[in-house]
């Protein structure tokens, strides 16, 4: 593919570089028997009949076209959302015996159960200030961030 490439580059720099008023030229010296040299691209153009110039030019259109096509499929494919975990949204309690579900996000508010060490509940929503929504069986409330960890899909294969 990347010879192909090359080679339709090559034929349409030369068209373009030798345009149709320098391969009419050429085409007159060898038909007026000249001694004008030709050699190189001039003379691959010059024998060239002008139907595959523009059969080229298309050809390295169209082959320019679709490489455009295949990188903005690769840049689609790179923008794409990596696929979350399962084990993305699951907290896993990490205290010494148990940490308290809160009713708000604060030390003062009403405990409404507990999340024992190394047990899981799915994170809803993160506040600001460090706490998760959380829900654990039938409890849903807040527990604090520091008391649980949040995405670590190993250690909540383990529990």
């Amino acid at each position: 593919m990347k010879n192909r490439m090359k080679l339709l580059s090559l034929i349409l720099a030369g068209t373009i570089t030798f345009g149709s008023s320098g391969m009419l030229q050429v085409q007159g010296a060898q038909q007026q028997n000249i001694g004008s040299p030709v050699a190189g691209i001039s003379a691959v153009l010059a024998e060239l009949p002008e139907t595959l110039g523009q059969a080229a030019a298309e050809s390295l259109i169209q082959a320019e076209e679709e490489k455009k096509s295949e990188d903005e499929n690769e840049n689609a494919a790179q923008e794409l959302p990596e696929e979350k975990s399962e084990f993305a949204d699951i907290a896993i309690a990490q205290v010494n015996n148990y940490v308290n579900v809160r009713q708000e996000p604060n030390t003062e508010s009403e405990v409404l159960g507990k999340l024992y060490d190394n047990s899981a509940a799915t994170v809803l929503e993160t506040t600001e200030d460090g706490w998760y929504l959380v829900q654990s069986g039938s409890v849903e409330g807040y527990v604090k961030a520091e008391y649980v960890v949040v995405g670590d899909e190993e250690l909540a294969r383990e529990v």
